[in-house]
Formats: structure tokens, sequence, C-alpha cells
């Protein structure tokens, strides 16, 4: 994919599009992901915006409550989307968008989903993402390449006037993430979080009063050991984005995402 001469991205997500979107997200409890393509408009300030198209393409894949990932059993992702893109290049299209749901987790990107944008942006090109939720949230950026660029969903194609040159900034802006420091050493006998796990020979997690629990999850998974929860422990840690962090280190709000994530891996 050729790099593109943009300051900034403007999406329009026309109402059809949204309600299939809707619909794929309320369908389903496990997160949901998909390809799509985009048409160029240039609106009446002679700026281009990309208006979402309604064809959501569902690309094979590996989901849980908390992950989406391809799923690469012989080939069928990489397969799947050497089609898709040679199908919307044959049409005279591009498969700049990517989209997902979080179910009833906010729309700020993970480091699983950042891993997988940063695979997708190696071509060089223009890269939509946007992820949903069931309260119809949407979270959006933007990528020229390896860059990010400043993005913005309008509700009009000739929304943008006098916010477009603050958009062409918002590249500039980058959250600053402390690196963590690595605190392995910290499983030992006793409690963590406030939450109730119990943890030293063997560990039972608590009774959830989360959504997971009401949707089922009630009954608590046979007991392990402990050498099995500190590697279940990392992995979860690794998916949510959180690598080389403890528990204990966590906000609440991340605790949270936490006992969520675990809730839908034991569904």
């Amino acid at each position: 994919m050729k790099p593109v001469e943009v300051a900034a991205c403007l999406v329009h997500i026309p109402q059809e599009v949204r309600s299939k979107i809707q619909f794929l997200v309320d369908f389903s409890d496990k997160e949901i992901g998909w390809f799509g393509t985009a048409t160029e408009v240039t609106n009446d300030y002679g700026h281009t915006v990309y208006t979402l198209d309604t064809d959501l393409f569902i690309y094979p894949q590996l989901v849980t409550g908390a992950t989406v990932a391809t799923d690469d059993e012989d080939d069928k992702y990489d397969n799947w989307y050497i089609q898709k893109v040679k199908q919307a290049v044959d049409s005279g299209k591009q498969l700049i968008w990517h989209g997902h749901s979080h179910v009833n987790m906010g729309v700020t990107p993970s480091g699983t989903d950042h891993g997988f944008r940063k695979d997708l942006n190696q071509d060089g090109g223009l890269h939509i993402y946007t992820i949903h939720n069931k309260s119809g949230a949407v979270g959006l950026e933007a990528f020229n390449g390896e860059f990010r660029i400043g993005a913005m969903v309008v509700d009009d194609i000739n929304e943008d006037g006098i916010y477009y040159d603050l958009i062409t900034q918002l590249g500039n802006v980058k959250e600053h993430k402390p690196k963590p420091v690595a605190t392995r050493s910290t499983y030992t006998p006793g409690k963590y979080g406030g939450h109730g796990y119990q943890y030293g020979n063997q560990y039972t997690p608590p009774a959830y009063h989360s959504s997971a629990h009401r949707n089922g999850y009630v009954n608590a998974p046979a007991r392990q050991p402990l050498s099995a929860f500190q590697e279940a422990v990392d992995e979860a840690l690794d998916d949510l984005g959180y690598q080389g962090m403890d528990v204990q280190s966590m906000t609440p709000a991340e605790q949270m995402a936490f006992e969520h994530y675990l809730a839908a891996e034991n569904q």
C-alpha cells in the first residue's frame, strides 16, 4: 500500500454502517473483528473525508470475551487476507479499515490491539482503526504508515470546519506510558488487589459480581497449583498489554479489566 499525503483523517460512519456494526457487537458476548474499505469524499472545505463502506468482512479469528486474534491454523487468515486485498484492489478500493468490538469494556486499544496494528502499519499506507462496544461508544485511531495522525469521527462530511487545523496537530499528542518494573517475585502467600484472590500453594478465584457473573460465570474453576496460576496471570497481563506489571501495581480500573478477562477466559 502506497503512503498517502494526509495530515488528518476525517472519518464518516453512515447510519447503515453503524447499524451493521452494532448488530455484530450486540450479537456476541465475545469480541469480534472485521476489515472494511472506505470511499474518499472531498467536502465543502476541500478536505478529504473517508466514508466507511457498508461491507464488513469478518476474517478467520479466535475470540474470547477480552481478545480477538487471527486464526492462523493452515494459513486460514493469511489466505483470506490476500484474497480480500485482491478483491478490494480489483474494485478500486483498499482494505484500510479494521474494526473490532470490546463487548462491555472501554474503546481504548489494548496491548494486543497495538501489536496487531503495528503489523498492519508496516505496509506504509493509511489505516483506520475503530473499536466499538455494546453501549455504542466508538474509539478511533488513524495511522499513515507507522505514524499516528489526528483523526475525528464526523456525523456529516462537512462538519470539520473550524476543527480541521486542530485535528492535523493531534498526532503530536501521545500518552506517556512509563515502563513498568518487572516484579515477578511478588507472588508470595497472602492476598492482593483487595479482590479476594487467595494464593499460596493453590488459589481460589473470587465470586464475580460483574457482567461476567451475570452471564453465567458463577462456579469457580478447578483449583490450580501456584505455578500454573502464575503462568495464567502472566499470560493474561501480557494479553491486556501490561507486560511486566504485577497486579498490585494496577489501578482499580485495570484490576477490574483483569477480573473480567479471567472471567471470560474461564467461561
